[in-house]
């Protein structure tokens, strides 16, 4: 996911329940929410008004993700939601909450769930949930699918993600219900354009925090199936070859992507060099094109503002340290190149500055 511009702080999720006296506290989370002091992200389910308002995107879908888990029955996810559940970084923010039902006429977008409220309307709408049937594999059609569902086959593959899977917005003591991660990226990314496939599966081949080691072949070997068409099954082999552990954000990925489009010259990525900082010192960077000594980096914002990323220096230190870090690059002869998520939403900005810089086009 783009990274945000500070770590995220703690949500509390508040669930309507009966009380001792034969009240409901949902009538006064109501009248809350009608206040603008909470926002109801859905039925029964609420949380602080202000802390939404406040959030970014990325992190106002997470919220409503996870308090989706807290609807009863569970709902099990699936497409993005389940990868964001899974740990995979992604491009941008689900608009709509992905999750499977056994039932036709449940299918597509639900009713409004959750209402944003007065005092935090300015953060758009709750995100709803949008209902798909159970994934097809090849040799099953959809009328036998259907037909086994109404013997009482539930027809849903799923697995239990701990309910610290989003440690900053815990879901419920159960867990989430979630499907297979080697599903959810055969089902998914097949889907999406390909700047956001590669950052996914770029995200997987490094290992999420998650799952124990990235995911080989051979864990998608027992899904294969599910790659329906012959378009997905393009789709995915490019994505998924292109993938590369090395690719260390999403801002990178995307880099990459971009960098193939053009026809520039491929990479190399995460190089070490020792340059003459500090009596001597070893840093790396994104990417270098050793026969044309030139090297780049993608810089997001999250080493300038993310507490854990900044390790008790201030913002402006770490500014000093990066241009005392570029000015060695260059007198090891290196030409430096360095872009930021502005210049990868313009096509050819970052074409044009490592084309100036010596990039070649692949010959």
């Amino acid at each position: 996911m783009r990274s945000a511009s500070r770590s995220p702080l703690p949500v509390q999720l508040t669930r309507s329940r009966p009380t001792d006296d034969g009240d409901h506290t949902g009538t006064h989370l109501g009248r809350a929410a009608r206040r603008g002091e909470l926002v109801r992200l859905h039925r029964g389910i609420y949380t602080d008004a202000e802390r939404w308002s406040d959030a970014p995107p990325w992190e106002r879908s997470t919220i409503a993700t996870v308090a989706a888990a807290h609807r009863s029955p569970a709902p099990v996810f699936c497409r993005e939601a389940a990868l964001l559940l899974h740990g995979v970084s992604l491009l941008d923010a689900p608009n709509h909450i992905a999750v499977r039902t056994t039932h036709v006429g449940d299918v597509g977008l639900d009713r409004p769930g959750g209402t944003a409220g007065p005092g935090a309307a300015d953060a758009g709408p709750v995100p709803r949930l949008r209902r798909h049937e159970p994934a097809l594999p090849v040799g099953r059609s959809r009328p036998e699918l259907r037909e086994a569902l109404a013997r009482g086959d539930r027809g849903l593959d799923q697995i239990i993600v701990p309910a610290d899977a989003v440690p900053w917005c815990p879901g419920p003591d159960e867990g989430f219900r979630v499907e297979p991660l080697p599903l959810a990226l055969l089902d998914t990314a097949p889907r999406m354009l390909r700047p956001a496939a590669v950052a996914a599966l770029d995200s997987v081949a490094r290992g999420t925090r998650l799952v124990d080691g990235p995911v080989g072949e051979e864990d998608l070997l027992a899904w294969d199936g599910f790659l329906r068409t012959k378009k997905a099954r393009r789709r995915w082999e490019s994505c998924w070859a292109f993938a590369d552990a090395d690719a260390e954000s999403v801002g990178e990925s995307v880099s990459r992507v971009l960098m193939d489009q053009w026809g520039l010259a491929p990479p190399q990525l995460q190089v070490r060099f020792v340059v003459d900082v500090d009596g001597g010192s070893r840093v790396r960077v994104d990417f270098h094109w050793p026969e044309h000594g030139v090297v780049g980096e993608f810089d997001g914002l999250a080493k300038y503002q993310k507490p854990e990323l900044l390790a008790g220096r201030r913002p402006e230190d770490v500014v000093v340290e990066e241009k005392l870090r570029e000015d060695a690059l260059r007198r090891l002869g290196l030409r430096v190149v360095r872009w930021v998520w502005a210049d990868l939403r313009h096509p050819t900005r970052l074409r044009d500055m490592l084309l100036a810089a010596g990039v070649p086009l692949r010959g």
